[in-house]
């Protein structure tokens, strides 16, 4: 007897997305940037308990990893001085808005989000 799968591999194959897809840009990301294959890993405090956020860094490469583990949006501010750049490398499952000042950037989460920062 066949069994009707509810979440066929191929519409999810298909849609842009797709929990599937995010993972196969998480990865093509990761495997691109020295510092996500190599670099060590520093924790880097946000002041916010909702926001879990690290650094990894090899040789020149530096990555600042943010996860909002919260069921709601959260904005988290980021000291220049604790990581210079402001370029988004990878937003997974949401669209984050970062606004640049000159001393911090302050960037919005939505709930169950995470974004790179190169």
């Amino acid at each position: 007897m066949w069994v009707q799968t509810l979440f066929p591999f191929s519409r999810k194959d298909s849609d842009p997305n797709s929990l599937l897809n995010r993972y196969r840009d998480w990865i093509h990301v990761r495997e691109s940037s020295p510092a996500l294959v190599k670099g060590d890993i520093q924790d880097f405090q946000t002041g916010d308990s909702r926001i879990l956020g690290y650094t990894r860094n090899f040789k020149n490469d530096s990555v600042l990893v943010l996860n909002n583990l919260s069921g709601e949006t959260v904005t988290v501010n980021v000291d220049k001085q604790d990581f210079k750049s402001d370029a988004a490398l990878f937003s997974a499952f949401a669209t984050n808005t970062i606004n640049k000042g000159h001393q911090k950037m302050e960037i919005t989460m939505p709930a169950y989000s995470s974004i790179f920062l190169k």
